[in-house]
């Protein structure tokens, strides 16, 4: 992988429960990571359901393994 290929700041998020203010359960993320990252779309489509518009996108998001900087 080339260095230069890395030109995106991605955030890697943990599922995190709490609650609201009427103290119901509610999920939230916390970030745990940020990590420099190449993403690719590679393929793509969208359609109508229902009377509204959808759109899929299938995507590669690739990271260099070592040090983590961490988000805190």
């Amino acid at each position: 992988m080339e260095p230069g290929s890395l030109n995106r700041l991605v955030s890697i998020r943990s599922p995190a429960a709490g609650r609201d203010s009427a103290g119901q359960p509610l999920t939230t993320y916390t970030e745990v990571y940020k990590v420099w990252a190449n993403i690719r779309f590679q393929t793509g489509a969208e359609a109508i359901k229902a009377d509204s518009p959808t759109s899929v996108s299938k995507v590669s998001i690739r990271i260099r393994r070592g040090p983590i900087v961490n988000a805190g």
